[in-house]
């Protein structure tokens, strides 16, 4: 380990840490303010919303029939963060502030957690500060910690399971009284993450290879058994309930196809988080080199540095690969890349007592880019949340039809008690489209209900209503025959986005 300058870190490294966590308390706080005011999703909450409201009502989200007729439904996450709003909606009904509310817990188990798996890799105070900077100044983790969808529950739990691992790892090797237990909580812990995210099962594989690099072979196979008598009893055990609806939910939103197209389109949404994930590479190259270096805090049984180094390369190469497969589907998000964002900052914090601290003003720079996206989409989201709630308080004095809505996003649909014909359209689409002549046959289908009227009320983006390309979801003859027999009548953003509500002329 580097023997660093106290008298720059406490005049340089520490005002800078300071300020930019300030910056970030700042924005999470406006963040956590603005999810308790917008009534409607911010982004990818409509599946979570119909999911966790069907388990409320004591029905079945992951019905089969779903899949082959109207209305169209996919639930591609398991059902974990689901279980737990269904609860909470059972007193609310279906709103998103709950939702919300565990996302925004889980957030800050998450930080916790993640400063505790710093601390017990051996990472000083500034490098678990610019780890814990370091993850939060992400745009992608900002933007979704306070948003109602399963990722922020799925990585509390992940890195407390790395937490536990961690340590586990830091017990003497004849210290064998609580290490059945721990190694317990370790494998719940684990399929817990996996069952609410199914990229979270990563950290499986990763702790089990840091047992066997740590000379524990027995612990590492008892950890593997138990998560995996655990994983199939859990699976086994929603099949069954589910009438093996959430096997073919599953397989279907697995079938979505991979394009390089997409992938490519889709890497430019992170945008600045390029710059921080950039970082890796180079405190990789740190990590490994300071850890070989700093041989002799390697001996005895605390080898918690080795133990981390293998979880987080694991952890890195594993989601990375997930990663960027994933993102190459029409229906990814960018919560696919959470994982590496994670392993990324944990790596900042491993390797930040290694690095010559005037190096770290790279990581500020590219932290400061971050604060500007996170200050401009905020920016942004403020004004949609007035335009929704204005939107939303015209659409309930209006009178129509609810038994039916084609809309893009089902939240809206759900929030005033209609029935949305879709749920996850970008998932269903991109597996529709695979073969033309059935897409090409749905497609008839809605163009059939639109001409008889038959929906009660269609919402869609305004980027499609303009005929602007290229094409988000609809074409320009489907477009046409709505005007011909719906009338525009709100103007509400939705999902992140403007969106039209039409009802029948």
């Amino acid at each position: 380990m580097k023997k660093h300058s106290k008298r720059f870190d406490r005049l340089v490294v520490w005002p800078l840490c300071v300020l930019a966590l300030l910056t970030l308390v700042y924005f999470y706080f406006k963040g956590f303010e603005l999810s308790l005011t917008a009534p409607l999703s911010l982004g990818e909450e409509g599946q979570a919303l119909f999911a966790s409201h069907m388990l409320a009502l004591n029905e079945n989200p992951y019905n089969g029939s779903f899949l082959s007729q109207a209305p169209w439904r996919v639930i591609a996450n398991p059902p974990l963060y689901f279980a737990i709003l269904g609860w909470l909606l059972k007193i609310s009904g279906a709103a998103v502030l709950p939702m919300r509310m565990v996302s925004a817990v889980s957030f800050v188990i998450l930080i916790v957690a993640a400063h505790k798996v710093f601390a017990l890799s051996g990472a000083s105070r500034v490098a678990r500060v610019l780890g814990l900077l370091n993850l939060c100044s992400f745009w992608t983790i900002w933007a979704y910690s306070f948003k109602g969808t399963p990722d922020m529950l799925s990585m509390a739990f992940m890195v407390l399971a790395i937490e536990q691992y961690m340590v586990l790892a830091r017990k003497p090797k004849d210290d064998n009284l609580f290490r059945f237990p721990r190694l317990i909580v370790i494998a719940s812990l684990a399929v817990m993450a996996s069952l609410t995210r199914a990229s979270c099962a990563a950290v499986v594989p990763a702790i089990a290879l840091a047992l066997i690099v740590g000379r524990q072979w027995r612990l590492s196979l008892l950890f593997m058994l138990l998560t995996s008598i655990m994983a199939t009893a859990a699976l086994l055990f929603l099949n069954n309930v589910t009438a093996g609806g959430f096997t073919q939910h599953v397989a279907f939103a697995d079938s979505a196809p991979f394009s390089l197209f997409t992938l490519n389109d889709h890497l430019g949404w992170l945008s600045s988080d390029w710059l921080i994930l950039a970082a890796a590479p180079i405190f990789m190259t740190n990590m490994v080199v300071g850890y070989f270096k700093g041989y002799e805090e390697r001996q005895g049984p605390y080898r918690h540095r080795l133990s981390a180094l293998v979880v987080m390369l694991t952890m890195f190469s594993l989601s990375s690969l997930v990663s960027f497969y994933v993102m190459g589907k029409a229906a990814s998000t960018v919560s696919d890349f959470f994982l590496v964002n994670f392993a990324v900052a944990w790596m900042v914090a491993f390797s930040a007592d290694f690095v010559d601290r005037k190096y770290l003003s790279i990581l500020f720079l590219a932290f400061g880019c971050g604060f500007y996206v996170i200050f401009s989409l905020q920016t942004s989201q403020f004004k949609q949340v007035g335009q929704m709630e204005r939107g939303l308080e015209e659409i309930r004095q209006l009178q129509f039809d609810k038994r039916s809505m084609l809309s893009e996003d089902c939240s809206l649909a759900l929030v005033v008690d209609a029935q949305p014909e879709f749920v996850d359209i970008g998932t269903i689409f991109a597996v529709w489209q695979r073969s033309p002549n059935d897409f090409q046959a749905r497609l008839n289908e809605i163009k059939r209900k639109i001409k008889e009227k038959s929906y009660g009320s269609i919402v869609i983006n305004s980027n499609d209503g303009c005929l602007n390309k290229p094409y988000k979801y609809w074409d320009e003859s489907v477009i046409k025959l709505i005007k011909e027999n719906y009338r525009s009548k709100v103007e509400i953003p939705i999902d992140g986005r403007p969106q039209d509500l039409y009802l029948p002329k």
